[in-house]
């Protein structure tokens, strides 16, 4: 089993450099090439740790003890627009680029192709999908629907459910704690998951998609 999630905007300023020499693929290196305007520093960090977006400030890093970021560093890849498949304590340079920027490359679903989801898809038969529906498409294009999980949260307020980015990337990073720090394999476990109010909705679910609910 892995967990795919999306990057973020946001880059934590708290944590330090590491002088380590870059090693990205010649993909990335295409890109820095061919795309001006994104530009890399020569400070190097975890990818876990660098981004800082809602999804990471809700996963708790700081809670998590070394047998946790075992199973983070088995399990999770984040999917980014010039890294690819990112495991998550490869050494990467802040960015600015999504798949839906403009760029003189034109189409980068197009120029990764199937390169993002051969790197996630090695050897596992199932994909948890906590990442947004622009980098999710770089996997779900090369998989079978049963292949791959997908997680959606709601709130239930005065009878209405909604469902909104902030919702999602709060409610995502809170499900990678909860996986981590329980240590799931089996995919009937996620269903357990109650974190910040939330709760499985069966009625709402289907085998290839888990819908959780929280009242407000």
């Amino acid at each position: 089993m892995k967990i795919i999630i999306s990057p973020a905007k946001t880059v934590s300023k708290k944590i330090e450099s590491l002088n380590n020499k870059e090693n990205f693929s010649k993909k990335t290196y295409e890109i820095l090439e061919r795309v001006p305007q994104v530009r890399l520093s020569s400070e190097l960090f975890k990818a876990f740790y660098m981004y800082d977006g809602l999804c990471f400030k809700n996963m708790n890093r700081e809670d998590l003890d070394s047998k946790d970021l075992d199973y983070i560093d088995k399990h999770l890849f984040i999917l980014s627009a010039l890294y690819g498949a990112v495991r998550p304590f490869d050494l990467i340079s802040p960015y600015r680029l999504d798949f839906l920027m403009k760029t003189e490359m034109g189409n980068l679903y197009k120029f990764w192709q199937d390169e993002i989801a051969k790197k996630v898809l090695e050897d596992e038969d199932l994909i948890v999908n906590l990442a947004s529906d622009e980098f999710s498409k770089t996997i779900k294009k090369y998989i079978k629907d049963e292949k791959i999980l997908n997680i959606e949260f709601f709130e239930n307020v005065d009878g209405n459910l909604k469902k909104h980015s902030t919702i999602s990337k709060k409610a995502r990073g809170k499900m990678l704690y909860f996986m981590t720090k329980n240590k799931i394999e089996d995919i009937e476990d996620i269903k357990k998951f109650n974190l910040d109010g939330y709760s499985f909705s069966e009625e709402r679910s289907t085998k290839d998609r888990y819908v959780f609910i929280a009242s407000r």
